[in-house]
């Protein structure tokens, strides 16, 4: 392992795995121990000890030894505050968006139970180490976790015993703690409203990331295709644009359509995309929902 990665940032997570899988009042090895078995020195021990005992993971005094303490929270336990940690681009919880909404639902309903909520965005090329150092920054009581992107996180919240929940977690593999959402449902209820109006011609602007895989996304363009299938319409693939979130990404989409001469009647897009598409369809001098 190389020597750069051996911090007491490291040792801490090490030591953390190893003493939450523990029973209460377990015995835990010595300092010297730990230090022949990562090959660090004693400071950089006591750094992570000393992280973990202010944290009430360990109970440490010289000359008794290293003990393991019950880091659990009782049932129906309240918190003051709450954190939600969001995955993404700030413009999704600045911008009207359901994103924004969201928080603003969790703030009112806190707010009802005289606690509040602190946002923290994080950007998604943010690595496990730095969410990690939020994380101990915030001392949270409890905290809200969208648009996760890596089960090493999740992992990294599980040894902390903070009470956590995760909104659409883009990872392939299910995670307990999580709330998620019904993607054909969604479609379907897309597609149902557009077709009873008269449109078959439809495009849809996926949204895409190309360094991260975003299930919510990838599911939702599956039964895009799945769905027009099922109510006899042939899916036309050139209608199906891939666009990162922004503004800029969905007017250049559209714009697109339009400059190659692409027939449709109707548009599928995210809220963080729809004003640029509402500026390349007027530069068309077209009218949503009239023309």
């Amino acid at each position: 392992m190389p020597v750069k990665q051996l911090k007491h940032e490291y040792i801490k997570e090490k030591l953390l795995t190893e003493i939450t899988s523990l029973p209460p009042g377990a015995r835990f090895c010595t300092v010297k121990e730990i230090m022949n078995r990562y090959g660090v020195s004693q400071a950089t021990v006591d750094k992570a000890l000393h992280y973990l005992k202010n944290r009430g993971y360990i109970d440490a005094t010289t000359g008794r030894g290293i003990y393991t303490r019950a880091k659990e929270i009782e049932p129906g336990s309240s918190f003051d505050n709450v954190d939600l940690l969001f995955f993404g681009c700030w413009e999704s919880v600045a911008t009207p968006s359901f994103h924004s909404e969201l928080v603003d639902h969790f703030s009112r309903k806190l707010g009802a139970r005289s606690a509040s909520l602190r946002t923290t965005v994080l950007r998604h090329e943010v690595t496990v180490e730095e969410v990690v150092r939020k994380i101990d920054d915030l001392d949270s009581q409890a905290v809200l976790l969208c648009n996760l992107y890596s089960s090493d996180i999740y992992q990294a919240f599980c040894r902390r015993k903070i009470p956590f929940v995760m909104l659409f977690p883009n990872t392939p593999n299910d995670l307990t703690n999580s709330v998620m959402i019904d993607n054909l449902a969604v479609v379907r209820n897309w597609l149902s409203h557009l077709i009873e109006l008269g449109h078959t011609r439809i495009a849809y602007l996926h949204g895409m990331d190309n360094r991260h895989y975003l299930r919510d996304q990838h599911e939702r363009v599956r039964f895009f295709y799945e769905e027009l299938c099922r109510h006899g319409i042939i899916p036309d693939p050139d209608l199906v644009r891939c666009v990162e979130f922004s503004p800029e990404d969905g007017y250049q989409a559209v714009n697109k359509l339009f400059t190659q001469g692409k027939q449709f009647t109707a548009i599928i897009t995210g809220d963080v995309c729809a004003p640029g598409v509402y500026d390349a369809i007027h530069q068309q001098g077209l009218e949503p929902g009239k023309d």
